[in-house]
C-alpha cells in the first residue's frame, strides 16, 4: 500500500460525487504515486445524469491541474462512452494542458496488453434504465 506520496507521479482522479470507493485506487498504487481526487456531481444513473455529470468538466479537471498533476483519469466508464472518451480528452486537455484518461481506454489497454481484444457490442445501442441510447464510441476501437 502507498501512503500516496507522490515522488514518482501524482495522478489527478475525476470520481463520481456518490461512489465511496475513490480510496481503493491509492491503496493499489505503488510506492511514489499519488492519487488526487476531485469529485465530479453525480447521484443517480441515467442518460441526463451521466451526461451531467461531464458539464462543467473544465472546472473540475483545472483544480486537478492545481495540485500540479501529472495525467487526469476521469472514472464514470457510462459518461464517457456517452460523451466519448475522444472529446473528454479534448476538453481536459484545452482547458489544463494535461493529458487524460477514461476508464474505458484504460480497460481497453491493458486487453491490448495482456493480448486480448475487447469484446463487439452487438449493436449501436445501450441499454439503460431510461431506455436505449447510441453509443458513440467503442465500434472503431
Amino acid at each position: 500500500m502507498s501512503l500516496g506520496f507522490g515522488h514518482l507521479a501524482r495522478i489527478g482522479h475525476l470520481y463520481p460525487s456518490g461512489g465511496l470507493c475513490d480510496y481503493e485506487i491509492q491503496l493499489m498504487a505503488p510506492d511514489g504515486v499519488q492519487f488526487l481526487t476531485t469529485r465530479l456531481p453525480f447521484r443517480n444513473t441515467g442518460i441526463a445524469d451521466d451526461l451531467g455529470l461531464v458539464e462543467n468538466l473544465e472546472q473540475h479537471a483545472r483544480l486537478l491541474a492545481d495540485a500540479d498533476v501529472d495525467v487526469i483519469a476521469v472514472n464514470c466508464t457510462a459518461a464517457t462512452l456517452l460523451v466519448g472518451p475522444d472529446r473528454i480528452r479534448e476538453r481536459i486537455g484545452a482547458a489544463t494542458g494535461i493529458d487524460s484518461v477514461s476508464t474505458i481506454e484504460a480497460v481497453l489497454a491493458a486487453l491490448r496488453a495482456a493480448g486480448r481484444r475487447a469484446p463487439t457490442p452487438r449493436a449501436g445501442t445501450v441499454p439503460t434504465p431510461a431506455g436505449r441510447t447510441r453509443c458513440r464510441w467503442p465500434r472503431a476501437h
